[in-house]
């Protein structure tokens, strides 16, 4: 055999040595890493691994590996986002860095530190954020969380809230009885060292829909007729034993149907009754106006109508124009309401509404839907359809670049009637009606021509508006062509940088491995952000990116630059022979 080449193996081991982070350190959301290496062999060239412990050294996390030497000899790596990473006890951390030569490695481990115990990260599933939802249905939440020292964590950490009400805790919640317009949902995650953390979602309930029948019910104080088995049913809050009440809602050509069930009967003194108020021109009054009406009927048959007096109670006079009849058995009751639409101000318009069992043991002892409903508030009252009320559930598309071209989008969702028209921010679309779930409108170049969030809606021939769903029409990414300087040296000091490229908005963002940097906006096409003296400390490769805030948030690609280390000065004495 012939030996073509062979190369010795250097005795020695690589050196390593950490410089940060030091000892005591307490890293809250930047996490330092900076070390010194060398091998006494000539031209060995060095791969380093990286790794983290929360423990103590139990446990090693890897960072990076293959991390390639360079001449400076030294190196610096800097985490902004330790979202992945788990928190410690106090000075329980450490920092490990390997340097191999191939053949030999060189451990060196950091003094003690502490990493702050990091927050859980809570996650809403459902509902979507901007989603609409039907009134007199139950929300259903549902979300999730995980927490970097934890990993995912049980039910009982999980905390509901609406409005910034408690609604219940745990994976999966359903919140019964809210009434009409926009809500927000937040899950807060607790971990068993008591960190938490905070998401919400915003979503709306559609107004509440009474539908038409084409044959009324009898009015027999029993709920049993086969035109409320089409009715809108809503369930009141529910009384001490768990159990609830009933209220069934229909239209007749003349009149508004309720008929409430499950009712327990309650004391003779003061006397249970059941009802609606009605906000007639749904003006949403802080308090009960003359034109917001109730409609009431007793556990004992009697009927009585009222109307607001202006400083929050119900002593007026009514309108009128009510029916009632009343049915019992030996645990309950039952009582149908019968109310003249012209009382209402007919058909075809908004109301508020709020229904209720009221006094059933005691004064103010009620039961209503909805269930933050205030007797004499009608702006907690249920915006409620006495018509078609349109739902949009679904745009597509639903996005579009600043500029598009026309195009047609379909809109999906409930009650459409022929001749609805689609609305682009209350301005009418060419519009063809497909079906009661679907339509499709014709979208020009005027509607993209600027970029924005655009509210799409819906109306049919009698002027209801559906709810809103929004449209986005996006700016173009950013997008980052040079870098002025193109490379920096390390320890060159406070330096300013120039951006160009295209598309940047006026809230434009220079990110520097993802880091948001105070940025001036020059120009569509130029930013400029300054540097200081710490970020160019260490040979480093960066991403520069660019991040617009609005219409809404978009990053470029990332364009890399290169800091330098500094070149080892040495000085070479010339050779004298003698």
């Amino acid at each position: 055999d012939t030996v073509i080449n062979e190369k010795s193996v250097g005795a020695a081991v690589p050196t390593v040595s950490i410089s940060r982070p030091t000892t005591g350190t307490n890293v809250v959301d930047t996490l330092n890493i900076a070390w010194q290496a060398d091998d006494a062999d000539e031209g060995d060239q060095l791969l380093f691994t990286v790794q983290y412990s929360h423990d103590g050294g139990v446990k090693w996390h890897t960072l990076v590996v293959n991390y390639p030497s360079s001449p400076s000899k030294s190196y610096a790596l800097t985490y902004d986002d330790l979202g992945g990473l788990p928190g410690s006890a106090p000075n329980a951390a450490r920092i490990r860095v390997l340097a191999s030569d191939g053949f030999h490695t060189g451990i060196a481990t950091s003094g003690p530190f502490t990493v702050q115990n990091r927050k859980p990260e809570p996650a809403i599933l459902q509902p979507a954020n901007g989603q609409a939802l039907a009134a007199g249905s139950a929300v259903p939440l549902q979300g999730q969380a995980t927490d970097p020292e934890d990993g995912g964590l049980p039910a009982p950490a999980l905390q509901w809230a609406i409005d910034g009400q408690p609604v219940g805790t745990g994976t999966a919640v359903d919140v019964a009885g809210l009434a009409p317009g926009a809500h927000t949902a937040t899950l807060t995650a607790t971990d068993s060292v008591s960190n938490s953390a905070t998401v919400s979602t915003t979503f709306a309930v559609s107004p509440l829909g009474i539908p038409l029948v084409t044959t009324a019910p009898t009015l027999d104080g029993v709920c049993g007729d086969d035109s409320y088995a089409a009715g809108t049913v809503l369930q009141l809050a529910p009384y001490g034993d768990g159990s609830q009440g009933t209220v069934r809602l229909v239209r007749s050509t003349d009149d508004l149907y309720a008929c409430f069930s499950g009712l327990p009967k309650g004391a003779t003194d003061p006397g249970a009754f059941v009802g609606l108020r009605v906000d007639v021109n749904n003006s949403r009054d802080g308090q009960a106006q003359m034109d917001d009406y109730g409609f009431f009927v007793g556990e004992d048959g009697g009927v009585q109508t009222v109307a607001g007096d202006g400083a929050g109670g119900f002593a007026a006079a009514g309108p009128g124009g009510l029916a009632g009849q009343v049915s019992a058995d030996t645990n309950s009751w039952r009582a149908e309401l019968r109310i003249d639409q012209a009382t209402l101000g007919g058909w075809g318009h908004l109301v508020g509404l709020a229904a209720g069992h009221y006094a059933v043991t005691t004064a103010n002892d009620d039961y209503g839907w909805p269930y933050a409903a205030v007797n004499n508030g009608p702006v907690t009252w249920a915006t409620t359809a006495l018509g078609v009320q349109p739902t949009i559930t679904a745009l597509d598309p639903f996005t579009a670049t600043v500029a598009s071209s026309a195009f047609t989008m379909t809109v999906e969702g409930s009650s459409f009637i022929s001749g609805t028209v689609v609305l682009w921010d209350s301005v009418a679309l060419p519009t063809t009606f497909v079906d009661e779930q679907q339509l499709v409108a014709d979208v020009g170049a005027t509607q993209t021509g600027t970029a924005g969030v655009k509210s799409l809606t819906a109306r049919p021939p009698d002027s209801f508006t559906s709810n809103a769903l929004s449209f986005v029409v996006e700016a173009p990414d950013p997008v980052v062509t040079s870098l002025t300087p193109a490379s920096l040296t390390a320890g060159s000091g406070a330096t300013t940088i120039t951006v160009n490229g295209n598309n940047f908005a006026a809230d434009a963002q220079v990110l520097w491995n993802g880091a948001a940097l105070t940025t001036q906006v020059v120009s569509a096409n130029q930013l400029k952000v300054q540097l200081n003296a710490d970020q160019l400390a260490d040979g480093q490769t960066v991403g520069v990116a660019v991040r617009n805030g609005s219409p809404v948030e978009a990053i470029s690609d990332a364009v890399v630059l290169e800091v330098l280390p500094q070149l080892e000065q040495r000085i070479y004495l010339p050779v004298v022979q003698r």
